[in-house]
């Protein structure tokens, strides 16, 4: 058997008829998705922004959002920006520009996918 806490990705259970004996620990990314829209409707919050990583949790856990979002013709995304993760020794991330732009779109409301490190350095 495997026991997997890093099944976020869809990616991972691509071929997953192949294994059988694989226990999964954590929910697939679309469930998140899911919850953070219904928490989009639920505020009715019409306009967002969107902000991620530019890896693989950063721009798979936002796919089931942006799929619900696309659907829905009550919300509306004015930006989508992702932020390279690749220098994990800087303590600040290069995202001055992803900023600009998104608070150049005049949302209120943005959309953060990233891991707690790389969040934690994203200034308020």
């Amino acid at each position: 058997a495997v026991v997997s806490t890093q099944s976020r990705s869809r990616y991972f259970f691509l071929f997953s008829s192949s294994r059988k004996f694989l226990i999964r620990m954590v929910p697939p990314d679309t469930f998140q998705g899911e919850a953070i829209f219904h928490l989009i409707k639920h505020f009715r919050w019409k306009d967002i922004s969107i902000l991620g990583s530019a890896d693989d949790y950063g721009i798979n856990g936002l796919i089931k959002l942006q799929d619900l979002i696309s659907r829905d013709r009550d919300i509306t995304i004015r930006n989508i920006q992702y932020f390279d993760t690749l220098d994990i020794q800087n303590s600040t991330l290069q995202i001055e520009g992803n900023l600009r732009l998104i608070s150049d779109s005049l949302t209120k409301i943005v959309v953060l996918n990233c891991d707690a490190v790389n969040g934690a350095k994203i200034p308020a």
